[in-house]
């Protein structure tokens, strides 16, 4: 038998609340960052007591499940399927990357089979996109989700990139140019010290980084090694003649202490 708080639920008053409360959530968590999301800070900003959630919401765990459903809905999904698999998976990605940047919190989340109205409706539009290509149901489930887990990683990088220039203070083009500059021959360009760190320039030749070329010291501390090869510091290759049974002819590295 239906439970009064399962009617109280089904009630359009119970959905208009728990839609309050998401969406008080989900600003919450762009402003702030999804670990400062908790039931007393969500109450607080619609001017309630805590306990007035809990009829709504159960829980911290279906409060942003019910956030990521909402920021599904902000995918724009209109015209797929246009007949073209390879447009509109290209599209889905655009706008996966979109929503992820503008909740940059959402890549925490979506690791798990997630059944809201929003969620549904954009596996409907994935799926349809890839029908028709003679695939059955699990290869155009692996076919999208290929698409959609690329996106998140790719995102997760920028994200990742952006709060490291944000951290440091040093943009994203000085170690770009350092890379290219060492891929052209020219060994490592000196990098710009970081804001924060004392003025202090790029780590030391021999620190887990590239020896320059024609650096004697570098050629002390490790012979024969291939040029370019980057060793970790404190890690130095074993002679050939090693009785550490690696197969001959292969190379393995031993840290101080005869740790490996």
């Amino acid at each position: 038998m239906e439970g009064e708080g399962e009617k109280d639920m089904a009630t359009p008053r119970a959905r208009s609340a728990s839609s309050a409360i998401t969406t008080a959530a989900v600003v919450l968590a762009d402003e702030e960052g999804v670990d400062a999301v908790s039931m007393r800070k969500v109450a607080a900003r619609m001017d309630h007591s805590p306990m007035a959630l809990y009829p709504h919401v159960g829980n911290k765990d279906d409060l942003t499940e019910l956030m990521y459903d909402v920021v599904l809905g902000e995918l724009d999904l209109t015209g797929i399927p246009s007949g073209s698999w390879r447009d509109d998976l290209a599209r889905l990605a655009r706008e996966m990357r979109r929503i992820h940047h503008a909740h940059p919190w959402l890549g925490r989340f979506g690791h798990r089979p997630s059944l809201g109205p929003n969620a549904l409706r954009f596996l409907e539009a994935g799926l349809a996109c890839v029908d028709g290509l003679g695939l059955d149901v699990d290869g155009m489930l692996d076919l999208l989700s290929t698409a959609l887990q690329f996106t998140r990683g790719f995102v997760g990088q920028e994200l990742g990139e952006a709060e490291a220039q944000r951290r440091t203070g040093m943009d994203l083009p000085a170690p770009h140019r350092a890379v290219h500059h060492a891929a052209a021959g020219g060994g490592w360009a000196p990098l710009p010290a970081p804001a924060g760190r004392g003025g202090r320039g790029p780590p030391r030749p021999g620190r887990g980084v590239r020896t320059p070329p024609g650096d004697g010291a570098g050629r002390a501390r490790g012979r024969d090694r291939p040029p370019g090869l980057i060793l970790p510091a404190g890690v130095t290759p074993l002679d050939r003649t090693s009785t550490c049974g690696a197969p001959p002819g292969r190379r393995r590295c031993r840290r101080p202490g005869g740790l490996r």
